[in-house]
C-alpha cells in the first residue's frame, strides 16, 4: 500500500481528493497548511508521494518542496495550483517536482497521474535510484520572485491568495522587503570576497562596546525577550564594521528562535550568544553557515554565510552548538 501526503488548504477540495486517492487503496494523510506538513516531514516516516498546493496560508508549496527535497530527495512530488502559470510550473519542476496540475482539474486525472508516477518511480528505484545531485539548485531569491509574480497575477485575475486585496498586497510588500535584504546580503558577500584579495586595513576593535551597541539597537525588535549580558574586556585587531554586521546577523538569528531569553557572554577570546529556543537538528549544526541553508522555521539565508566569511577573513572560528536546552553561537578570535 502506498502512503500519500496531501497538502491542500481548501477544505472541500482536500476532502474530495482524499476520497478519490483512498479509493485506490492508498493510505492518505491530509494537511491544511504548510506548517503541519513540515512537522510531519521531520517527525514521521516519509510517504511514497507528496501532493502539494503552491499557495498555502503559511508555508507555500515552493518552500515546502525545498524542505522535502533536502530531507528526502528521492520522494516524488506533484504540484497543484490555482493557475496554469508557466513560471510556476517551470520553477516547480526545477526544484524537483515530478508533475504539475493546474486547477480546475478532474480528481480522476490526479489519480491517474499519481498512479503512473508511483509505478514509474518505484519500479525505477529498484534498478536506477534517483540521486539528489540530479536536482537543479534554484536559489531562494528565484522562489521569492516567482511567489511575487504568482500573487500579483492572482490579484490581477481577481483571486486574492490571502483572502482579500489588502492582505494579498501586504504579502507582496513583505516578500519585496525579503528579496531586497537577500540582494543586499548577496552584494555584501561579493564585497567580502573582493576584500579577501586586498591588503586588510585593520584597527583596534573593542568587542564589548560593539556587542553592547548591537544589542541596544536590536533589542526593541523583540521587547519581550530578556537579555543577560556578562561581558569581560576583549580587544581585537580587525574590521569593526564587518564584525558589527557579523554580530547583528548572529543576534538576528538567535532572536528569531528565542522563546524568552538571550545570553551574550565574553571570556578569554570567545564570544558566546545563546537563546532558549528549540535546539537545532544535529545535521544542521555544521551546515548552518552555508548559503541559503534551510532551517526549522525557514531559511538561514545568507546572514550566517556572511558571518562565516568575515570570520575567515580574520582567521577566527565560528560554530553552533546545542547546549543548556537551547542553541549557542560561538566566535573565537585569534587576536
Amino acid at each position: 500500500m502506498y502512503d500519500i501526503y496531501l497538502v491542500e488548504d481548501e477544505e472541500n477540495l482536500n476532502h474530495l481528493l482524499t476520497s478519490y486517492l483512498e479509493k485506490e487503496g492508498w493510505n492518505v494523510t491530509s494537511f491544511f497548511n504548510g506548517n503541519d506538513a513540515l512537522m510531519a516531514l521531520k517527525e514521521r516516516n516519509q510517504p511514497h508521494l507528496w501532493i502539494l498546493d503552491i499557495m498555502l496560508p503559511d508555508v507555500d508549496g515552493f518552500e515546502l518542496l525545498r524542505e522535502i527535497k533536502a530531507f528526502s530527495p528521492d520522494v516524488p512530488v506533484i504540484f497543484i495550483s490555482a493557475r496554469d502559470a508557466d513560471l510556476d510550473r517551470i520553477l516547480g519542476l526545477e526544484l524537483g517536482s515530478d508533475d504539475y496540475l493546474a486547477k480546475p482539474f478532474l480528481p480522476r486525472e490526479l489519480v491517474i497521474r499519481a498512479k503512473k508516477l508511483l509505478t514509474r518511480v518505484y519500479e525505477r528505484s529498484s534498478t536506477v535510484p534517483l540521486r539528489s545531485s540530479q536536482l537543479v539548485h534554484v536559489p531562494p531569491y528565484a522562489i521569492d520572485i516567482a511567489k511575487r509574480r504568482s500573487y500579483a497575477e492572482s490579484i490581477e485575475d481577481g483571486i486574492f491568495p490571502k483572502g482579500n486585496l489588502e492582505g494579498s498586497v501586504s504579502v507582496i510588500k513583505q516578500e519585496a522587503m525579503r528579496l531586497e535584504k537577500r540582494i543586499k546580503d548577496l552584494l555584501y558577500l561579493t564585497k567580502l570576497d573582493y576584500y579577501a584579495t586586498q591588503e586588510p586595513k585593520y584597527e583596534t576593535v573593542n568587542v564589548v562596546h560593539l556587542l553592547e551597541e548591537v544589542v541596544e539597537r536590536m533589542q526593541p525588535n523583540r521587547p519581550n525577550l530578556e537579555f543577560k549580558m556578562e561581558l569581560s574586556e576583549m580587544v581585537i585587531t580587525g574590521d569593526a564594521e564587518q564584525w558589527k554586521i557579523a554580530f547583528e546577523n548572529i543576534l538576528d538569528n538567535q532572536m528569531r528562535y528565542a522563546q524568552t531569553q538571550i545570553q551574550v557572554n565574553t571570556g578569554g577570546m570567545v564570544v558566546r550568544i545563546w537563546n532558549d529556543g528549540p535546539q537545532m537538528e544535529e545535521h544542521l549544526l555544521e551546515q548552518v553557515f552555508k548559503k541559503f541553508q534551510v532551517g526549522q522555521k525557514g531559511k538561514f539565508g545568507l546572514g550566517l554565510a556572511i558571518v562565516q566569511r568575515i570570520a575567515e577573513l580574520h582567521k577566527a572560528k565560528v560554530w553552533a552548538a546545542n547546549e543548556n536546552g537551547g542553541v549557542a553561537f560561538y566566535v573565537q578570535f585569534t587576536s
